[in-house]
């Protein structure tokens, strides 16, 4: 029974703690956020960063410490930080700090006074400075007997420029005052105060760059060493430290070849002397320069003689010749070299000539700069000419005309300034000037030779020119002979062209003739080999009257004024490809066209009105073109030798006028042709020829057919595909 109740008893314990098992529930601790507090003392004292937990107040740290100030409180940005407030965030502290104020006391023989000073300010000036008889006031020193460091100056000012950091007192100092003079680069102070009751070892200065410290003198100059204020001395003292040079540097010039000056040996920071100019004539020295290649790119100004000397210099001299009208001819005549001469003042025309002649002499070039001379209006005629030792000129303001030879042969001519008011370029005017490759020709100029013209003949160097505004006429052979000339700009007020103006323009490839010329006179462009696209006037056809090389043409263009095509035009030019006639041209002449043997293209006008006899005969590469509404006439032969045409139409315009005539002779690949008039009459040997031609069609009837073939026609010379004609009402046998 006992054994049971045990059992049983056992039974309801563990029953019962099974059932505490199932009903246990899990708990979730929060997690703990923490926050750094840091400390910005601005001071020499460091405060630790603490770790607070979020929601706690952090420890109000020990205050900090700064040298001349008083803590205040921790700050939070602007506002004081109150530490019962919880951290809630990193945050940063800042230190406040307020400046002392000290108590200085200025003792002067048993009398005190008392300034008070903020921490880091200077400590100010005395309202007047203290006087003594027999006596001289030193300044306030930290020290008596002016030991120490010296505060106030013997002048009263605040001189030291250390921190007040506590209540201090500083001692008036009665004696003498050495001077010490020429310290050069040292920074000790320029004075201090004896009182002759002991010996003073004076200042020691150090060796500087470039100079050993000698001693003090009492002069200046000469004057007596000084080694020491001995005691029982009395009396201001002014001292003057004497220094050695120990650098020295050499200048030296290079005369360029005008005789030799003598170097100079000069102590570091000393100043060089300037020589005497040396003998040149007939040149000007212009100034001694320094260089930085070996002499000969001088410096872009002139050496000065007021600066000091800290290393080794080389001095170039520049040389010039500056001239006026009475000595210019004197001084080219002394020159033996090449060079350029500067004449100034005023000058005539006649003596322009004189120039000339002086020049003209010389094996060697010579440039002549004219623009700073007065009283010149016209370089005469001839007055450089044959000058082949010109190699540049400047002329003045104030000419107006460039005379007849003017710079004739000046074969070394390579540039020229022509100012703005020269009106008149006259005849051969730089004729032969080979070594000329560009000249600027001022829009005032309006006439470029008068008679003979060649005003630029055999200028072969010369690549490019514009010619002005205002210039109406190019005059025979003007630019003839430019072989290098590759570009030109013609102007609107040009209206003609004279005989071999462009003559020998072997490198011109492109020339744009405007439509305001109206006249060019025959080989204008001859010896144009080079010479492949143009733009012409109408009044420049036929084109090979006026470009023997038209067979180098590759680029025609016409002006859009044009209304009619002169005959042979064009004939004969091979290397065009294509044509765009204008809007406004009505007539194409006989043999236009003719042998442009790789003509592919043209376009021809609405307003097209008759085309030429043979106006296109033989142009073999020339595809199918389409004859506008409105052409009347058609010229015989106009297309005979288009071996390239595959299909032709001739409207319904065209006229009785038209002579069909070997009109398409010999289009070996025309396959078909379209005849939408009823007015025209088959000509012999119209289709001659033609051996591909497969289908003819006409607008009109059979009878009407019949009634426009000529008396005697042979349409075709030979047999072809096509064996008759498809009218309107039924078709026809090809004759």
């Amino acid at each position: 029974m006992k054994k049971s109740a045990l059992i049983f008893l056992l039974t309801a314990i563990f029953a019962v703690m099974g059932c505490q098992n199932d009903t246990t529930e899990t708990t979730t601790v929060p997690e703990i956020v923490y926050h750094t507090l840091s400390f910005e003392s601005n001071s020499e004292t460091t405060i630790e960063s603490q770790t607070v937990e979020s929601g706690k107040t952090a420890t109000e740290p020990s205050k900090p410490t700064k040298t001349g100030y008083t803590f205040s409180a921790w700050y939070d940005g602007e506002n004081a930080f109150d530490f019962s407030t919880p951290i809630t965030k990193d945050t940063t502290l800042t230190a406040k700090w307020t400046a002392n104020t000290y108590t200085v006391t200025l003792s002067n023989n048993g009398e005190e006074s008392q300034v008070s000073v903020t921490f880091g300010e200077n400590i100010g000036d005395l309202e007047s400075v203290p006087s003594m008889a027999n006596s001289s006031f030193g300044g306030f020193y930290t020290e008596e007997y002016a030991k120490g460091e010296k505060f106030i100056g013997a002048d009263g000012k605040g001189c030291k420029a250390y921190e007040i950091a506590s209540d201090t007192t500083l001692y008036a100092a009665w004696g003498y005052i050495i001077s010490y003079e020429n310290l050069r680069e040292r920074e000790n102070p320029n004075s201090e105060i004896y009182t002759g009751e002991e010996d003073i070892a004076l200042l020691d200065l150090e060796n500087i760059t470039g100079f050993a410290f000698a001693g003090w003198y009492d002069a200046e100059t000469d004057g007596n060493k000084v080694e020491t204020i001995a005691k029982g001395e009395s009396g201001a003292k002014t001292l003057y430290a004497r220094w050695e040079t120990t650098i020295f540097s050499t200048v030296s010039f290079d005369t360029k070849g005008a005789g030799e000056v003598v170097s100079q040996t000069v102590g570091y920071t000393k100043k060089a002397v300037k020589p005497e100019n040396p003998e040149n004539y007939p040149y000007d020295l212009m100034g001694w320069y320094t260089s930085s290649d070996g002499g000969e790119t001088l410096s872009e100004n002139p050496f000065d003689f007021e600066s000091e000397i800290t290393e080794d210099v080389k001095l170039y001299a520049k040389w010039e010749i500056h001239a006026t009208a009475a000595d210019v001819t004197d001084k080219i005549s002394a020159m033996q070299k090449s060079d350029t001469v500067f004449v100034s003042g005023e000058i005539t025309n006649d003596r322009i000539k004189e120039i000339g002649t002086a020049i003209k002499a010389k094996s060697f070039g010579i440039a002549l700069d004219l623009s700073d001379t007065t009283g010149l209006t016209s370089i005469e005629n001839y007055a450089f000419e044959g000058c082949s030792s010109l190699t540049s000129i400047v002329i003045p303001d104030g000419v107006t005309s460039i005379g007849y030879s003017a710079f004739k042969g000046c074969s070394r001519l390579t540039s020229i300034e022509i100012p703005d008011g020269v009106t008149f370029i006259g005849d051969y005017a730089f004729e032969g000037c080979s070594s000329l490759t560009s000249i600027v020709i001022p829009d005032s100029v309006t006439s470029i030779g008068n008679r003979y013209g060649c005003s630029f003949s055999g200028c072969s160097s010369l690549t490019s020119i514009e010619i002005p505004d205002g210039v109406t006429s190019i005059r025979d052979g003007t630019f003839s002979g430019c072989s290098s000339l590759t570009s030109i700009e013609i102007p609107d007020s040009v209206t003609s062209i004279e005989e071999f103006a462009f003559k020998g323009c072997s490198s011109l490839t492109s020339i744009e003739i405007p439509d305001s010329v109206t006249s060019i006179k025959s080989s204008a462009f001859s010896g144009c080999s080079s010479l492949t696209n143009i733009v012409i006037p109408n009044c420049a056809t036929p084109i090979k009257e006026y470009f023997p090389s038209y067979e180098n043409i590759t680029s025609i263009k016409i002006a859009s004024n044009v209304t009619s095509i002169k005959s042979s035009a064009f004939s004969d030019c091979s290397s065009i490809t294509n044509f765009e006639i204008p809007s406004g041209v009505t007539s194409i002449g006989a043999e236009s066209f003719k042998y442009c043997k790789n003509l592919r293209s043209i376009s021809m006008p609405e307003k097209l009105k008759t085309i030429g006899d043979f106006a296109f005969n033989g142009c073999n590469k020339l595809e199918n073109i389409t004859i506008p509404d409105g052409v009347i006439v058609i010229g015989k032969g106009a297309f005979a030798g288009c071996v390239s045409f595959t299909s032709i139409t001739i409207p319904k315009s065209v006229s009785s006028n038209t002579n069909t005539f070997n009109l398409f002779a010999t289009c070996k690949n025309l396959k078909s042709v379209t005849i939408l008039t009823t007015r025209i009459k088959f000509y012999d040997g119209m289709f001659k020829l033609c051996s591909n031609l497969e289908s003819i069609t006409f607008a009109g009837t059979v009878a009407e057919w019949n009634a426009r073939i000529a008396d005697g026609a042979n349409l075709t010379y030979g047999s072809v595909p096509a064996t008759e004609v498809v009218c309107s009402d039924g078709t026809v046998p090809l004759m």
